[in-house]
């Protein structure tokens, strides 16, 4: 794909305030997880973000069944995703987390664009999934924007009592999503 290489997607998208400029979406590495800490432990993320301990994360970056993902523009470290079921047999990735910097802007839609782009493009899966909680209308609302459907509820999460909505975009969706 023009403007990529393995591991890195440049997005461009259309934000609140006009043209995005472009995001480069590249891996993480242990270096970034101060960033992907803050943004666990922002308070407003509090009730719809795990949190996890650095050892966890750095367990994970080494784990061949995730994939960190980080979000940059010129000033900086926007946002990040953690995939994981990277060696699932299915091809099913889950999109673990997702967290952007600055919301409202529209960064967020361009993240799960690359994010997805990235997935069925370079990882070859037949599927990517989430779970998001039912009173988290924005994030319901940005992930049905790019192509994501709502497959149905889950059991009520570990973090509150609310219950978590599964959402999913197949591998046809997804390219057709993104372009």
């Amino acid at each position: 794909m023009p403007g990529s290489s393995p591991g890195i997607t440049v997005v461009s998208g259309r934000s609140l305030f006009g043209w995005a400029r472009a995001l480069k979406l590249r891996r993480a590495d242990a270096a970034d997880l101060d960033f992907i800490l803050a943004q666990e432990s922002r308070q407003e993320f509090a009730d719809y973000i795990y949190s996890w301990p650095r050892a966890q994360h750095l367990a994970a970056l080494e784990d061949p069944d995730y994939r960190y993902l980080v979000a940059e523009q010129k000033d900086g470290v926007q946002g990040f995703a953690m995939l994981c079921g990277l060696t699932s047999a299915e091809r099913t990735i889950e999109l673990k987390r997702i967290a952007v910097a600055t919301p409202g802007r529209g960064l967020g839609r361009s993240i799960l664009r690359g994010v997805i782009r990235q997935v069925f493009e370079e990882l070859r899966a037949e599927r990517l999934w989430l779970d998001v909680f039912a009173d988290n209308p924005r994030a319901r609302a940005a992930y049905r924007a790019v192509g994501f459907v709502e497959d149905g509820v889950e059991h009520v999460s570990e973090l509150r009592d609310v219950p978590l909505i599964v959402m999913s975009i197949s591998r046809h969706e997804g390219t057709t999503a993104t372009r």
